[in-house]
């Protein structure tokens, strides 16, 4: 047990029992994000206190979950997104840097936006994202999740962004309690067939939500149709649906949107210049 020891002692730690898994690099971050999060040693000058003696116990604890792949998101319990701090749990997917692009586009092209809907939120960060940054916007949030549900709520509050944020199916065709002329609808729904999962990381595969990773093998576009068609009832003349997408079936989408009766579809890279945004139009 890592009892009684220096900064430097436990980011040593770290490096002799992870290097082989995860790599220098990536084992140096988390320990000094644990590090921050159990004994505010501040991540960009941990340096500084490189000698401070370090009484808290936890790492080992810490180390044991990193060992078995666990993400360090959930050990820790938050994830950081939009320069915004989010409780995330194994109820919700870890958000990633490709969805920051997603909302940065969308906050760049809506600067006037008054209506919002998320739809498959999650933890809650796209919509709470937009609400923070766009904060004359209405904003709501849905997931069929109790546990999501409880997240994104909990985030709301916490970060103090005015989100409503409703149980909801997204394929159940039922839009009802949704706001109408709406000027940005988006989602990142699951999109990840059955047959990938052989393929996944072990951090992903073994601990985030399968409901909000996968899709039947024979209906990759099952979110998108659903939501897609729902959409053309709540966008405004002139609003945009915004998709994050499966890198291999953007292309699709794009074509499903036309299909539906969208004015025009636009497809975006993200930053690895994958197709990774289908950005519709209503007529």
């Amino acid at each position: 047990m890592i009892v009684q020891v220096t900064v430097a002692n436990i980011i040593n730690q770290f490096h002799l029992q992870l290097d082989e898994v995860y790599g220098s690099n990536e084992v140096e971050t988390f320990a000094r994000l644990a590090l921050e999060q159990y004994d505010a040693i501040p991540y960009s000058d941990y340096k500084s206190y490189i000698d401070k003696e370090i009484k808290n116990d936890v790492y080992t604890n810490v180390l044991d979950r990193l060992i078995k792949r666990e993400p360090i998101q959930y050990i820790l319990g938050i994830a950081w997104f939009y320069d915004l701090a989010f409780k995330v749990n194994t109820n919700v997917l870890i958000p990633r840097p490709e969805t920051e692009e997603l909302v940065d586009l969308i906050i760049k092209e809506n600067p006037k936006a008054e209506r919002i809907i998320d739809i498959c939120t999650g933890s809650g960060c796209i919509a709470i994202s937009l609400k923070k940054n766009l904060p004359n916007a209405t904003v709501w949030a849905t997931d069929f999740i109790d546990g999501a549900l409880g997240v994104a709520k909990e985030n709301a509050r916490v970060l103090q962004a005015d989100v409503t944020i409703i149980k909801h199916d997204a394929l159940s065709g039922d839009y009802s309690t949704l706001s109408v002329d709406c000027d940005v609808i988006v989602s990142n729904p699951p999109y990840v067939k059955e047959n990938e999962k052989e393929g996944l990381e072990p951090h992903v595969l073994n601990f985030e939500p399968h409901t909000a990773l996968f899709v039947p093998d024979d209906d990759a576009l099952l979110f998108y149709r659903h939501i897609g068609t729902a959409a053309l009832g709540l966008l405004r003349s002139g609003g945009t649906l915004y998709f994050e997408c499966h890198t291999d079936h953007a292309t699709e989408v794009a074509n499903l949107l036309l299909a539906l009766g969208y004015k025009s579809c636009k497809i975006v890279k993200d930053m690895f210049g994958r197709e990774r945004i289908a950005q519709a139009v209503k007529e």
